[in-house]
């Protein structure tokens, strides 16, 4: 009976499947652990990076979002200062008497006016006046001003001696000093200025006055200016202390005056060139680099002008020693106390 189990079909077969299921069995039991599963939950060396996992990834997601937070700021700041557009320009000015009057610097520093500078070249530029209110007003403009270069380490300003200072002092360009009128005529003489310069005229509410500035460069050696730069006008008693230069641009600011003559003059006072140095300067115009930058003639007329602004400066010298004190305000209280213990 045995016999016959084992030799038929049916016997062989089961012998057959039974003996590859015990191979199985046994290769199984001795296949190593797979790498894809950990061998051992409870390891202690498994179970370490499984816990560090989450306190290294959360640090990495905050610190990551914190910078897209700083940049989505960034962008949001930059296309809220593209947005600020100037109010439309006008250079149609006339005079309204009825509207309040502002100085130029007054209304800087209050944020009564908006101002911008644009310099074309080494003899002047452009000033954008806004008036950003809803009301018109009157501005009363200085005989003469200086335009520094505002460097972005520097933040610009600064006071300086007679040779320079303000916006250039560590490098930059070259500070520009001169006015609204002269420098060839014209000028805002029929706002009230007479030709000389200076003036006042009025901006309507929510518009830009476009004025034209003519002048002198200030710090020989540096760099000109063009209009890549960005300058901004200050007083000159906040550029500099030299009466004598401050008087030179005064008459620069106010008057007609030949370009190479006032350039000669100012780099006198304000650089400290001598008149032998001047005559020796040779043109940095290529194609012109044989020819002397200023002309004899020019040089002779540059130190009259310097005679003159001496003359100025002296003047205004003697009138601010002649000037009276304004009288001084009295205590009302004390004055009253004392009528009262006289009696």
């Amino acid at each position: 009976m045995l016999r016959r189990l084992v030799v038929s079909p049916w016997g062989r077969a089961f012998a057959l499947a039974a003996g590859l299921a015990l191979a199985c069995t046994l290769q199984s039991s001795a296949d190593p652990p797979s790498a894809d599963k950990p061998a051992d939950k409870s390891s202690p060396t498994d179970k370490a990076p499984a816990d560090a996992k989450p306190s290294v990834d959360k640090p990495a997601d905050s610190a990551a979002s914190g910078t897209k937070k700083t940049s989505t700021k960034k962008k949001e700041a930059s296309r809220q200062k593209k947005k600020k557009k100037w109010a439309p320009t006008t250079t149609k000015l006339t005079l309204d008497p009825s509207a309040p009057k502002v100085g130029l610097f007054d209304g800087i520093n209050d944020g009564t006016l908006n101002v911008k500078v644009v310099a074309n070249d080494t003899t002047g530029g452009t000033v954008y006046i806004e008036n950003p209110s809803n009301k018109p007003v009157t501005v009363d403009l200085p005989d003469s001003f200086v335009a520094v270069q505002v460097l972005r380490q520097l933040g610009g300003g600064g006071r300086g001696g007679g040779a320079g200072g303000a916006g250039g002092a560590a490098g930059g360009a070259q500070a520009m000093g001169g006015g609204m009128g002269g420098m060839g005529g014209g000028g805002l003489g029929g706002f009230g200025g007479g030709g000389m310069g200076g003036g006042m005229f009025s901006i309507p509410a929510e518009d830009t006055a476009k004025l034209p500035f003519h002048s002198v460069c200030l710090e020989h050696g540096k760099t000109d200016p063009d209009p890549t730069m960005n300058y901004k006008l200050i007083p000159v008693s906040e550029y500099t202390n030299n009466d004598q230069l401050a008087a030179l641009l005064s008459l620069i600011g106010r008057n007609a005056i030949d370009q190479q003559v006032a350039q000669a003059a100012a780099w006198n006072l304000a650089s400290n060139m001598s008149w032998q140095e001047l005559a020796a300067k040779m043109s940095p115009e290529v194609g012109f680099t044989d020819s002397h930058y200023f002309t004899p003639q020019a040089l002779q007329q540059a130190q009259q002008l310097v005679v003159d602004a001496r003359g100025l400066a002296n003047e205004r010298a003697e009138a601010a020693k002649s000037k009276p004190e304004p009288p001084k305000k009295s205590d009302s209280t004390k004055s009253d106390d004392h009528v009262i213990q006289g009696r």
